[in-house]
């Protein structure tokens, strides 16, 4: 770990770009509180305030996220050190990764360790695909007080309000999900936290363009829950996580593959958005289904007869993704 903490704070620290915009979610806390409070506004200044900077960031990255993180995510989109730094920070906020690591070391000798373990770890895993994201949606044009400022406001509003925006298999999901940490002696807050998590993925989507197309949030996520619902893309993205993979590159086609749905989904979106209707998000979906009555139903059918064969692989879960692409192409 230590030898990927000095290589991050070297690509941090000698990197020709500003890192100053971590300040707004790092704050000084290299400083002791008292200087904080009455010299909050001259320690940027300080003539080390990026040496500074570099170490807290490149100590809470490798800390949280793993010492092969940054090495990971290089290979697999390209991005520069500070890119990635960028990436991990906006995620850490609008997930609110922080307060839930706190609550989850709090309960040391009240759960077993082996669970604050795999929960710490669930975290660091749906942090790691919301980076995939910022850096896919943003990439080096990734700015921390505008993508939080954007992203942030909608994240919240999803965590809250789980139980009124999924429906159906989702539903049963996160139901389960928290009586089974609940069972385990995990307080049901931070329970119905760690359930929520499971909405992080498609939930920036569900921000993005409810801001993008000035959309209710709550509404877009219903509609977004609704839809995946209907299409059955639950079942899709539970056989995609349950795909066996051997090594890297069948990681990587997993990976892929279960992000091309979320991609068409967000696509589909757009094409109900883009109609500049003033329906609610929900009445633009029901028209869409009834405009596409008879390919809607071709899929599912198809979708219902892979359920019949068994257990998914990569050929069967590519062909339905061909026939989801073909479906949100095709839509009047």
């Amino acid at each position: 770990m230590s030898y990927a903490k000095i290589d991050l704070y070297n690509g941090l620290a000698d990197s020709s770009q500003a890192i100053d915009d971590f300040l707004t979610t790092d704050p000084q806390r290299y400083f002791p509180p008292v200087l904080r409070r009455r010299y909050a506004d001259l320690l940027p200044d300080h003539r080390l305030s990026r040496e500074i900077l570099s170490t807290l960031i490149a100590n809470n990255i490798v800390n949280r996220m793993g010492p092969a993180f940054v090495q990971r995510v290089q290979q697999d989109t390209g991005a520069d050190r500070v890119t990635i730094a960028r990436s991990y920070v906006v995620a850490r906020e609008i997930c609110q990764a922080s307060e839930i690591w706190r609550v989850i070391e709090s309960l040391d000798n009240q759960i077993p360790a082996t669970l604050q373990q795999t929960m710490m770890f669930e975290v660091s895993r749906l942090l790691r695909h919301a980076c995939y994201w910022l850096i896919e949606r943003y990439g080096t044009n990734l700015d921390i007080v505008e993508a939080v400022a954007h992203l942030k406001p909608g994240m919240t509003a999803i965590y809250a309000r789980i139980f009124s925006i999924v429906t159906g298999a989702a539903k049963d999901r996160q139901k389960k999900a928290i009586k089974d940490y609940v069972a385990t002696g995990v307080p049901e807050k931070l329970a119905r936290q760690m359930a929520g998590l499971l909405l992080t993925r498609g939930g920036l989507d569900i921000a993005d363009l409810a801001v993008r197309f000035k959309r209710d949030t709550v509404e877009t996520a219903q509609m977004y829950a609704f839809m995946s619902d209907h299409l059955d893309i639950i079942w899709i993205n539970r056989a995609v996580e349950g795909l066996h993979v051997s090594g890297r590159w069948q990681a990587i086609a997993r990976s892929n593959l279960r992000d091309e749905f979320y991609r068409m989904r967000r696509e589909l979106m757009i094409s109900l958005y883009q109609g500049r209707s003033g329906k609610p998000p929900m009445a633009l979906y029901e028209s869409w289904r009834a405009r596409n009555e008879d390919s809607v139903s071709k899929f599912r059918a198809s979708l219902d007869d892979m359920k019949l064969r068994g257990d998914a692989d990569f050929a069967m879960l590519s062909v339905a993704a061909q026939q989801f692409r073909k479906l949100v192409n095709g839509g009047a």
